[in-house]
């Protein structure tokens, strides 16, 4: 198999296997963002570091004998129920971090309040975070009310409480100094989101109507063929009727006819929101749907298939979906980049309970660039086969999106004594129950 064959893809183990395309890992498709889990990690750090210094605090003023630190005691409970809530919901970070802040400013006050005597408190020291951690949400109204109400609450301490001395005069100019240059920096960062928000935004529209012109296309292909195709098969079946024509050539022309009515209906049931119904189905008669979609192609490049072992097992899929849009595309790309003569081989082994079909080649293998262009299956350009064949660089990118609907995966890997091995790893009817509930598409 060759350049035409892949994208990157991450390692699985050992044994060179490489992860490809879309995979049916949930858990990897759901993860944050680096950027969201960076903003949600910074939140549960100050939420767990403020619960810690607040209670240390109260438990300090409690053993000195002053005044209770009902305060103090109470935004520790409040920070500890923010970090345990932003755990489980981190879709509520922000509003959350709005009332984090207006916690953090509620303790400060109290703090001059309480501490008559003293121009600086403890918190006073962290309040210059709270706009760099406004700064990291990107949020330009957070930013501006933190500038504000820590460069205050400075302004308060310096010129609300009487003559200061040198050292309390330096240490409130630092603050303030450093506030504003977080709250520059907030700015900044706010105008570097918007730009690009911006440009995502454009980029959205570009593909929803590149999405939008896709799907129109598609309904009038799925619609339009069907005409000439239900035409084409009444002509065979008159012939057939009639005894005219060749009887192998009409037998052809059915069986092609009644292949692309299965493609048709499986391309509608993938991207129409429909309940594909899954069943057992034989890998013995997969290998032997494929031996007879590509003998012509095979005859063609004096190539053969050779069956191996694990025909007796039984994967829980859609055939027509598992045949048509999986294994035969990857099947044609064995075919394409294999040399005259060579031998595609097939076989199954269970993995668990899962069944790992593969399809074997003894090609040039799959470039260096393609194997490690990452997991996503990206766009790849087509390259043409051994003998020029050409293609459209679609076929494992729909094998992989079809597989992530069919709860399977995709791996490639390049073969050690040379050619590239494709592998369809499909759960085993044997491990699931017959009730399973439909899988939905769309």
């Amino acid at each position: 198999m060759g350049p035409d064959s892949g994208g990157g893809g991450t390692r699985s183990g050992s044994s060179g296997w490489i992860a490809w395309g879309v995979s049916d890992d949930v858990a990897e498709a759901e993860r944050l963002p680096w950027l969201d889990r960076l903003q949600l990690g910074s939140f549960r750090f100050l939420a767990g570091a403020a619960t810690v210094a607040l209670l240390l605090i109260a438990v300090r003023n409690i053993w000195l004998g002053g005044a209770r630190p009902w305060v103090d005691l109470a935004n520790s409970l409040f920070f500890l129920a923010v970090f345990c809530l932003v755990s489980r919901r981190p879709g509520w970070l922000r509003p959350l971090s709005w009332l984090g802040l207006a916690s953090f400013f509620v303790n400060a006050v109290e703090g001059l309040v309480a501490q008559a005597d003293r121009v600086i408190v403890p918190t006073h020291m962290l309040l210059p975070l709270l706009v760099l951690y406004s700064a990291l949400l990107g949020d330009i109204w957070m930013s501006a009310v933190a500038t504000t109400g820590v460069l205050a609450l400075y302004a308060w301490a310096g010129f609300g409480r009487g003559p200061l001395d040198v050292d309390d005069v330096k240490i409130l100019m630092n603050l303030g100094c450093t506030t504003v240059l977080a709250g520059l920096g907030a700015f900044g960062v706010w105008l570097h989101h918007r730009r690009f928000a911006e440009s995502h935004r454009l980029q959205a529209t570009s593909l929803r109507r590149e999405l939008d012109a896709r799907l129109r296309l598609h309904a009038i292909l799925s619609h339009d063929i069907r005409n000439p195709l239900a035409a084409l098969m009444g002509a065979a079946e008159i012939l057939k009727a009639s005894g005219g024509g060749d009887p192998e050539s009409v037998d052809m022309i059915e069986k092609m006819a009644n292949r692309i009515w299965s493609v048709i209906d499986s391309a509608r049931e993938m991207g129409g929101g429909f309940d594909v119904v899954l069943a057992a189905v034989p890998v013995e008669r997969l290998w032997a749907e494929l031996e007879d979609m590509f003998e012509e192609r095979l005859e063609g490049k004096g190539q053969r298939l050779v069956r191996g072992e694990g025909g007796d097992l039984m994967v829980w899929s859609h055939r027509d979906i598992l045949c048509n849009s999986v294994l035969s595309n990857i099947m044609g790309n064995a075919i394409k980049f294999s040399p005259r003569g060579a031998a595609i081989e097939l076989a199954a082994s269970m993995e668990g309970e899962r069944v790992r079909l593969e399809i074997r080649d003894h090609g040039a293998g799959i470039s260096a660039d393609v194997l490690a262009g990452g997991s996503a299956g990206g766009c790849y350009d087509s390259h043409p086969g051994t003998e020029g064949e050409t293609g459209h660089a679609y076929g494992l990118r729909i094998a992989a999106l079809c597989l992530s609907r069919l709860q399977g995966r995709l791996e490639i890997r390049n073969r050690p004594g040379g050619g590239a091995s494709v592998a369809v790893v499909i759960p085993a009817a044997a491990s699931l129950p017959k009730e399973r509930a439909p899988a939905k598409f769309g």
